[in-house]
């Protein structure tokens, strides 16, 4: 089975350019969002649904 390499260089070039992290940070809060609304639309409260979704995107 093929280890994975760590994405170093593609986070430091996200790390050093503002526009880049931005989009990123964008992109992470769409994601909690779609997750947070497809765990309410399935019966999830709001607060567990915004957690898990939160925790999610950490992982």
């Amino acid at each position: 089975m093929a280890r994975r390499q760590p994405h170093a260089p593609e986070r430091l070039l996200v790390a050093a350019h503002p526009e880049l992290r931005e989009r990123e940070a964008l992109k992470e809060l769409g994601l909690i969002a779609s997750m947070t609304d497809a765990l309410k639309r399935r019966g999830v409260p709001d607060l567990t649904a915004r957690v898990a979704a939160e925790l999610g995107a950490l992982a």
